[in-house]
């Protein structure tokens, strides 16, 4: 079940993943997304290894994150992971 909700001025995305692509731009779309993270004061998941990724080229699974940046709540950004849908669900905030 995926639900749309609308974007606009008023009601920016809060929950985003960004799926690990090769070779299709994902690193520039990466740099963006973080850039609207931080603007919007958005919690990131981040990996635990000092790369972008998260143990590419593994399925996510959540613990690669590294949870001592998530002050005990559900992050609303993960970028740069490989599609587990089962996984991200589960650690991913429902809309």
């Amino acid at each position: 079940l995926h639900l749309r909700i609308p974007c606009g001025p008023k009601r920016p995305f809060k929950n985003v993943v960004l799926l690990k692509t090769h070779r299709s731009g994902s690193g520039t779309l990466a740099n963006i997304m973080y850039r609207y993270g931080d603007l919007n004061e958005l919690d990131f998941a981040l990996p635990k290894q000092k790369t972008y990724d998260f143990y590419w080229p593994l399925h996510f699974n959540p613990s690669f994150v590294d949870k001592t940046y998530l002050n005990s709540t559900a992050p609303n950004m993960l970028i740069n992971a490989r599609y587990s849908p089962d996984s991200m669900a589960s650690f991913m905030p429902k809309v």
